[in-house]
């Protein structure tokens, strides 16, 4: 289910369900050990849907059935979109789509000034240390005015040097300390073929998308923006 809030500033996927699941029932014997396994399992899903998804979810998953005994949930930091089934078998092609490497992913969000890293983890994903302006080896201990000047000559072709190779290191470090296999870079035009250019080759051939991305954009929006490519090209892979 999609986990995101809507325009309307609430989360659509607990109607919905609802409303395929009341339809299922309603199409089964109203005495029958079915209707009463898949009546269990609409409170079940309901007040979970209502009381126990996490704040960071974007989507959720819920196996259900309560005359076999099982009841599993898993949420995730990535967005899907809400699909209900009701049947014999589960359906886990979706799931398997979304929790395969795609998962095993960071964001690398870079402008002239600023490397943002996310981690996409299937968990949620979350903001790690990355590089600021007040951080990076062009301006680290300079005078306020020191920075202004050094924040009007930043366009100069060394400085962006100077400050992709900073970055990729920074990027570097991050996909090797946390193990992932996957790496995304967005941000502003002029400063990703340069920053993509300095990471090492090792790190470089983990590269499977880039994307337009302003640095100002929330966590969520960064999420939605780069996972159809990362997907795509986790898919493909």
């Amino acid at each position: 289910a999609d986990w995101t809030v809507s325009g309307r500033g609430r989360h659509e996927a607990p109607t919905v369900v609802e409303h395929y699941l009341r339809d299922a029932l309603s199409a089964l014997p109203e005495r029958g050990a079915a209707h009463a396994s898949l009546s269990a399992d609409v409170a079940r899903v309901q007040a979970f849907l209502a009381e126990r998804v996490p704040s960071a979810a974007r989507s959720v998953v819920i196996f259900a059935c309560e005359a076999r005994g099982l009841w599993y949930t898993r949420t995730l930091g990535i967005p899907t979109s809400t699909a209900v089934h009701v049947g014999d078998y589960p359906q886990l092609l979706q799931l398997a789509e979304l929790t395969q490497d795609a998962t095993d992913c960071i964001i690398a969000v870079v402008d002239t000034e600023h490397v943002r890293l996310i981690d996409l983890a299937d968990s949620g994903a979350r903001e790690l240390t990355g590089l600021s302006e007040d951080t990076w080896g062009g301006t680290r201990g300079s005078s306020r005015a020191a920075w202004r000047n050094a924040q009007r000559m930043r366009a100069h072709e060394t400085t962006l040097h100077r400050f992709a190779a900073e970055a990729a290191q920074v990027i570097a470090h991050a996909v090797e300390d946390e193990g992932l296999q996957h790496l995304a870079i967005a941000g502003d035009d002029g400063i990703v073929p340069l920053v993509r250019d300095a990471l090492p080759l090792s790190v470089r051939n983990r590269i499977v998308a880039t994307t337009r991305v302003d640095m100002r954009a929330g966590l969520s929006e960064v999420v939605d923006l780069v996972w159809p490519d990362v997907r795509m090209a986790a898919a493909a892979a």
